[in-house]
């Protein structure tokens, strides 16, 4: 795929991507798609910790590290083009919106620290149109986030706001597990507190601490979703929630690392962050 570091007004190109659903994703790596399932993503035995033999019972951190550090696949693996140094698999997608002529190198991604993918909005945009990024757990695997309140992300919108570009301010993550009887899903819309390189942000990436009770779940619960073992965290920008989008603008999708804690939300810390 294109590795030009992205001017973020380029000449449009039609690459199909297909429609999909939360739990059964068709992937699209960037400039050549491939179909890969995610209904049903290995648990890989989560990470549930505890005594055997008469042994020290060990208590689940709450503090964990999703997904950082991004590499390219030298050639496509599972129909991914990038993975996390975790191992596991991301994927790029779309309906409606097309593969923007830019996502990542390995070299960006090394000196950004974080997967940049642009998409490019339709000459008509609708409120189901939608690009997102689907990161799975470590090792493709699950991870258990039982003993944790709050997920920690760096995320943003890259491009220079201008009136055709850059109007994509409402990012939606998606929290799923891999228990087939409930299928916990959970999401949660943040708005972002800057867009491009700026004074806030040098990349217009930042990093946000937002509370897992604030999430609402779609299907099961957020108990469920805590304790059946995390397996996709998904952000999204959707037509719907992003009604300024105009026709064949240009706007990324810049995630950075993912990570879970127990946080006290104090008032000094908010305020650190928002700065």
């Amino acid at each position: 795929m294109p590795a030009t570091p992205p001017s973020m007004k380029w000449k449009p190109l039609a690459i199909a991507c297909c429609a999909v659903a939360l739990c059964s994703l068709a992937a699209c790596g960037g400039g050549g798609g491939s179909t890969v399932s995610l209904a049903n993503p290995s648990n890989g035995g989560g990470n549930n910790l505890g005594g055997g033999g008469g042994g020290p019972t060990v208590t689940q951190s709450p503090y964990l590290l999703f997904a950082n550090d991004y590499i390219r696949y030298t050639t496509p693996s599972a129909g991914a083009y990038v993975h996390s140094i975790q191992g596991g698999n991301i994927y790029a997608q779309t309906s409606g919106y097309t593969y923007g002529f830019y996502d990542s190198s390995q070299a960006d991604a090394n000196r950004t620290g974080f997967y940049n993918y642009q998409f490019e909005t339709s000459a008509t945009p609708a409120a189901g149109d939608y690009a997102q990024l689907v990161f799975l757990a470590p090792g493709g695997g699950s991870l258990d986030i039982s003993q944790a309140n709050t997920l920690l992300i760096t995320m943003g919108n890259t491009v220079t706001p201008d009136p055709t570009h850059g109007n994509a301010t409402v990012y939606t993550i998606v929290l799923t597990d891999g228990n087939s009887a409930t299928s916990d899903t959970c999401s949660y819309n943040q708005t972002l507190s800057t867009v491009g390189p700026g004074t806030p942000s040098a990349e217009g990436v930042r990093n946000y601490a937002i509370p897992l009770s604030q999430f609402t779940c779609s299907s099961g619960s957020l108990t469920g979703l805590q304790s059946h073992g995390l397996t996709t965290v998904v952000v999204v920008v959707k037509g719907s929630n992003n009604p300024n989008l105009v026709p064949n603008e240009f706007d990324t999708i810049a995630v950075g690392t993912i990570g879970f804690a127990d946080w006290g939300q104090s008032a000094a810390d908010v305020a650190a962050l928002s700065q």
